[in-house]
């Protein structure tokens, strides 16, 4: 898919915790999901403050 994790502020390549941080709210499977059709960001980038991009 080729797609990259960044900082959403300086968009620099993040940390392995962060990318860890970012995906513990998947054990919320279902509340995940739905934030991000109502939103289009999960939960987790907003919690680890990331975006995901294409390489």
């Amino acid at each position: 898919m080729r797609l990259k994790v960044v900082d959403a502020e300086t968009k620099a390549p993040v940390s392995a915790g962060r990318r860890i941080l970012r995906n513990i709210p998947w054990l919320l499977n279902w509340i995940e999901i739905l934030a991000f059709i109502i939103t289009r960001k999960r939960i987790g980038d907003r919690i680890a403050k990331t975006d995901v991009i294409a390489k």
